[in-house]
């Protein structure tokens, strides 16, 4: 599985869902400026040097996140939302490193566990210089696919198994925030998304891929689009159509730089909702965290999914 090739690095990925809380969308502006080239010197006896900025996200503002999350703990089909601020993610100039904050861990700054070997690897250590159970996997905009420069995904997980009692386990998407009043007043746009994200059943954990379509008029204050998602497991050679979830009750005004909405779902009833923020200048990309009931399509009970998107506008 894709999402799973990472494993090695993690550990087991359980699903589940957070919507993590949309930082730095508020006024004062900010500027989409990449990370200047580092132009290495050549020596006998290479040092470790600080942790680069990848991607060029940084900022003086919290990013955007919206992720899933689970506990193993959290009981059979269990798919919960977490608490909107409990996912943070950040750059302080200050230290040069990414800061983070999950559920289940202390506050982190990001190292990379193999320098000058893995870039995408990183653990967390605290405060005190402590290294913690936490293993996590921050992909660059090209893993992801679709041309993104603003936004991109991190895995994470407990490691080594039994670092934190109980497991714990995520995903989540985090992007520059399209500060408030930069975005579109005028005109329409779709925005193509792709979906990553998790589900339990008997046969085990998971993934959620597929497509969205988010089409947004900015000067009417209307949004209207799809989910398609997918069950897929390449261990076990699945891949299987869950149907086209539609928009319904969606939220959002002419210039917001934030939207949410629930979802008809084709088969099923259940809970189900989606929120995102815009990402970039001018709203050039999009995040958003999602979850929906589906039918599993092998004993065909009513279960829960859930997971993040990552998109950009046509």
């Amino acid at each position: 599985m894709r999402l799973y090739q990472i494993t090695n690095l993690l550990g087991p990925l359980i699903v589940g869902l957070g919507l993590g809380g949309c930082g730095g969308g508020g006024g004062g502006g900010m500027a989409f400026i990449p990370a200047p080239p580092v132009t290495p010197t050549p020596t006998p006896t290479p040092t470790p040097t600080a942790m680069p900025a990848p991607f060029g996200l940084t900022s003086s503002q919290q990013f955007a996140t919206f992720g899933m999350l689970n506990r193993s703990d959290a009981g059979k089909y269990n798919v919960e939302a977490a608490d909107p601020d409990a996912i943070r993610f950040s750059w302080s100039a200050e230290a040069n490193a990414y800061e983070v904050t999950l559920p289940g861990f202390a506050p982190a700054q990001l190292a990379l566990t193999f320098p000058g070997n893995n870039p995408l690897a990183f653990h967390g250590i605290d405060a005190s210089g402590n290294r913690l159970p936490l293993a996590i996997s921050v992909w660059t905009p090209k893993d992801v696919g679709l041309n993104l420069s603003y936004s991109s995904l991190a895995f994470h997980s407990t490691y080594p198994e039994g670092g934190t009692d109980p497991f714990i386990s995520g995903t989540f998407a985090f992007g520059i925030p399209t500060p408030a009043g930069y975005a579109p007043r005028t005109g329409t746009a779709n925005y193509d998304a792709k979906v990553y994200g998790h589900t339990i059943t008997d046969n085990g954990y998971y993934e959620i891929t597929g497509d969205a379509r988010l089409t947004f008029d900015f000067g009417g204050g209307s949004l209207s689009g799809y989910m398609r998602p997918r069950l897929f497991n390449d261990w076990d050679g699945v891949d299987r159509e869950l149907g086209q979830y539609d928009f319904a009750q969606t939220v959002y005004s002419s210039g917001s730089t934030r939207f949410a909405g629930k979802f008809v779902a084709p088969n099923g009833q259940g809970d189900s909702a989606f929120q995102g923020h815009f990402t970039g200048p001018n709203a050039a990309e999009l995040i958003a965290g999602w979850r929906a009931p589906y039918v599993d399509p092998f004993d065909n009970v009513s279960k829960s999914m859930a997971g993040v998107w990552i998109g950009k506008k046509q």
